[in-house]
């Protein structure tokens, strides 16, 4: 068979019979197999010859393997199983997704019209969200890690090989990035890529705003001439207005592409928000969120508004990750029913006047405080923790700032509602 390694074919057989050489990626070649059991084709991946003694890249096919199996999604390719030749070389046998890649039916057949183009990018917004969900940035998404089948309109978005696993919990995963090595593709690599800053989802959202671009224009958002200017565009500068790269653009697609683009990754959306907000762009797709959903047309218009203020935005998103509203709901509802048995008990009680102001006044002053406390604390597995940015929808420093003056503010608030109500 040309093109095939003897040693790989032996090892795989009979199992698995090694047809011909489908691609070679970054890290990996990848072959198409026929299992002979189950008399289905499977593509089977296996490090490049001159990595096959590298163990980092080794490390990395195994993540793929562990990280990718647990994506269950109709856009993302699966994962059937994953071993170690008899030299030890790690493979992995994935599903055979037939079609070119996106990048090269782009080459082939120019921009894709709109309205296919907006359902694509709601395909891979969904796909993201589902690897975001288990802890997963793919860290390189472009055109040429998306299989394209044109009959379906069905984006698959492949190669978790070089993803970085997020740390969840109190499980700190290691690293594979050599220090100063940049994975992914210059064109599609987000500002804190290129700063040395830790990866989030949001990288995910930058590359997948610069494929939309491609695949409406064939362009890029930046006009450069060298890869250098590509670097300092990524840092620095604005992104064209896709208005004047095509003319009739829906304006919404527009504002919605640019913010995949901000430069903080604060203020870019969030996968399963874009996914929404672009299947509301698509007609026919339904997803959660549309507006023709009973209820969604007052997220839309809340969602356009805070397009309008990203840093308001990013301080409501760290609210919520808090879960400061949870919290003042909860508080609330404490604070009525303590009222409640405090009005029915207390008139028995001697001095029941004043030992009721106090009741509301610690009751009422509380409030703030506790919301304060909620933004200040994180309760853990491991106890009571100080509240740090997370997702870099904050920096330390502003997050600290907001705190303490929080903190102030509350007491403050606390100290003279407690004297008015006291002095009474």
């Amino acid at each position: 068979m040309s093109g095939v390694p003897e040693a790989l074919s032996a090892a795989l057989a009979p199992e698995f019979e090694i047809l011909r050489p489908l691609g070679t990626g970054r890290f990996g070649i990848v072959y198409l197999a026929r299992e002979t059991a189950l008399r289905r084709l499977v593509a089977v991946k296996v490090p490049r010859p001159e990595l096959a003694g590298d163990t980092v890249v080794h490390r990395r096919f195994e993540r793929e393997a562990q990280a990718a199996a647990r994506l269950i999604h109709p856009n993302i390719a699966a994962i059937h199983r994953v071993g170690r030749l008899p030299d030890e070389t790690p493979y992995l046998v994935m599903a055979y997704v037939k079609g070119p890649t996106l990048e090269d039916a782009l080459k082939a057949e120019g921009p894709l019209p709109q309205e296919t183009a907006v359902d694509v990018l709601a395909q891979l917004a969904g796909a993201l969200a589902v690897a975001h969900a288990h802890g997963v940035v793919h860290r390189d998404v472009r055109p040429g890690n998306v299989i394209w089948q044109p009959e379906e309109r069905r984006p698959m978005l492949t190669d978790f090989g070089i993803a970085g696993i997020l740390e969840t919990g109190s499980e700190t995963v290691t690293q594979l990035t050599r220090p100063g090595q940049l994975l992914g593709d210059l064109g599609h690599t987000s500002p804190e890529q290129l700063l040395g800053e830790p990866l989030t989802p949001a990288t995910d959202i930058y590359g997948l705003g610069v494929l939309g671009y491609e695949v409406l224009t064939l362009q890029e958002p930046y006009r450069v001439t060298s890869s250098v200017e590509l670097a300092a565009a990524h840092l620095r500068q604005v992104p064209r207005d896709l208005a004047e790269l095509l003319p009739g653009v829906d304006e919404r697609l527009a504002k919605l592409l640019a913010r995949c683009l901000s430069k903080r990754p604060e203020h870019r959306p969030r996968a399963a928000e874009l996914e929404r907000r672009l299947g509301a762009l698509s007609p026919g797709r339904v997803v959660p969120g549309d507006p023709g959903v009973a209820g969604a047309g007052g997220l839309r218009v809340v969602e356009e508004a805070m397009d309008q203020f990203p840093a308001l935005r990013a301080f409501l998103l760290e609210l919520m990750k808090r879960r400061v509203f949870n919290v003042a709901v909860i508080y609330l509802a404490a604070a009525f029913v303590l009222l409640q048995v405090a009005q029915a008990i207390l008139p028995a009680l001697p001095l029941s006047e004043w030992v009721y102001k106090v009741v509301v006044a610690i009751t009422l002053t509380g409030f703030p405080i506790a919301l304060v406390m909620a933004w200040l604390f994180d309760l853990t597995s491991g106890g009571v923790r100080r509240a740090e940015p997370g997702d870099k929808v904050m920096s330390r420093f502003p997050l600290r700032l907001m705190q303490g003056l929080g903190v102030i503010v509350s007491l403050l608030i606390a100290g003279l509602f407690g004297w008015w109500l006291l002095a009474r």
